[in-house]
C-alpha cells in the first residue's frame, strides 16, 4: 500500500501541474514548499527540477509557434548563462546548510515575491546587462537552493513591464 506522504505528494504534484496549465508558470512555486513539509529538501530540489523541466518541454512543444514570435535570444541567454553559473552555489547551499534553514530560505522567497507583486514594487535599471546577470545569477542559486529560479525573473520581467503571455516563453 501507498503512504501517506506519497499519496500527499502525488496530489500537490497534481495541483501545481494543474496551476502551470492554467497559468504558464507556477509548478516549481507551489510543489516545492509543500513538498519540503513532507520530504526533505534534498530529495525535493533535484525531483522538483526534473518535472519542471519536463513540463516545460511540453509547453515549449505546444508554443513553439508563439516562441518563434516572442523569443528574445538575447535576453533569455543571458539570463540562463549567468543561472548556470549560480547553480553550483545554490547546489552548494543545498547541501552544506541545515534542511531548517532550507525550508526558511525557501518561506522568505515566497514571502518577498508575494509582497513585491502584491505591491506592485518596481526598480529603476540603469543598465539592463547587469541586471540581467544579477537576475540570472539569484535564479541559479535559488534553483539550486531550493528548486524556485523563477521569482526573480518574474520580478524582473515584470519591472520591464513584459506581458505574462512573454513569461510562459
Amino acid at each position: 500500500m501507498i503512504g501517506s506522504n506519497i499519496l500527499f505528494g502525488i496530489f500537490i504534484v497534481f495541483c501545481a501541474s494543474v496551476l502551470e496549465g492554467l497559468m504558464g508558470f507556477g509548478y516549481i512555486m507551489l510543489a516545492s514548499p509543500l513538498l519540503m513539509f513532507i520530504f526533505l529538501p534534498k530529495m525535493v530540489v533535484p525531483i522538483v527540477l526534473m518535472q519542471s523541466t519536463f513540463n516545460e518541454f511540453i509547453m515549449i512543444y505546444f508554443l513553439r509557434r508563439q516562441i518563434k514570435k516572442n523569443f528574445d535570444i538575447q535576453r533569455i541567454s543571458k539570463l540562463a548563462i549567468a543561472s548556470m553559473i549560480g547553480i553550483p552555489l545554490g547546489t552548494l547551499i543545498l547541501v552544506t546548510v541545515q534542511e531548517e534553514i532550507i525550508k526558511i530560505l525557501t518561506g522568505i522567497v515566497i514571502i518577498i515575491f508575494s509582497i513585491s507583486q502584491l505591491l506592485g514594487y518596481r526598480w529603476p535599471i540603469n543598465n539592463e546587462n547587469i541586471a540581467l546577470i544579477i537576475t540570472g545569477s539569484l535564479s541559479g542559486i535559488l534553483a539550486g537552493s531550493v528548486a524556485m529560479s523563477g521569482p526573480p525573473v518574474i520580478l524582473f520581467l515584470t519591472n520591464l513591464k513584459i506581458t505574462k503571455d512573454c513569461f510562459k516563453i
